[in-house]
């Protein structure tokens, strides 16, 4: 069997035995499926997701756009990152066998790009509906992108991409988005 098949798993018929084995199936499917182009499209991708990029992004709204939405977007993103960091230690999946670029570290689960994409996109989408779909687009290309390379397994990006919807959620609650579920804890504004 598959090394990246953790022994806890190995149970035949197991739920996490197939999903395990489906998601490898997946990823094999795409990476017999790359090609020179769509490698080099998707490496061009996969970089607006890196750390140095997103925390540089950050920084910059945070200090050309001071107020509310770069705030919302930070907390978010921050949130959610500790999250990621969290939930790879404790799942230490390894990485797949397939990639064509040097991994950041070895672990696999959860997705850190599609993290940050998810984070940062939601974010984006609850502050500006009109900019939902190119920030969503854009943090699907991510996390497509993690794939394609096979730096990561599917659902490794779908981990990162609920980390990161559910950082951005939760950042709400606490007042920095105007209308959002903050109302309800009675802490509305705590960061203003």
């Amino acid at each position: 069997m598959e090394a990246m098949i953790d022994a806890t798993t190995r149970a035949r018929g197991s739920l996490l035995t197939r999903a395990a084995l489906a998601d490898l199936a997946l990823l094999r499917w795409v990476a017999r499926r790359r090609g020179p182009r769509l490698t080099a499209v998707m490496r061009v991708v996969t970089h607006t997701g890196d750390a140095a990029v997103v925390v540089l992004g950050l920084a910059l709204a945070l200090l050309a756009l001071p107020g509310r939405a770069p705030a919302q977007v930070t907390l978010a993103t921050v949130l959610a990152l500790g999250l990621f960091s969290l939930g790879k230690r404790a799942i230490r999946r390894a990485r797949p066998a397939e990639a064509v670029l040097p991994a950041p570290d070895r672990f696999s689960m959860p997705s850190g790009h599609a993290t940050a994409a998810f984070a940062i996109a939601t974010s984006v989408a609850l502050l500006s509906p009109a900019l939902a779909p190119l920030a969503l687009a854009w943090a699907l290309a991510v996390g497509v992108s993690r794939v394609v390379l096979g730096v990561h397994y599917p659902l490794d990006v779908a981990a990162g991409a609920a980390l990161g919807v559910l950082s951005a959620s939760l950042s709400g609650w606490f007042g920095v988005v105007p209308g959002s579920l903050s109302g309800w804890f009675g802490v509305s504004g705590w960061l203003w």
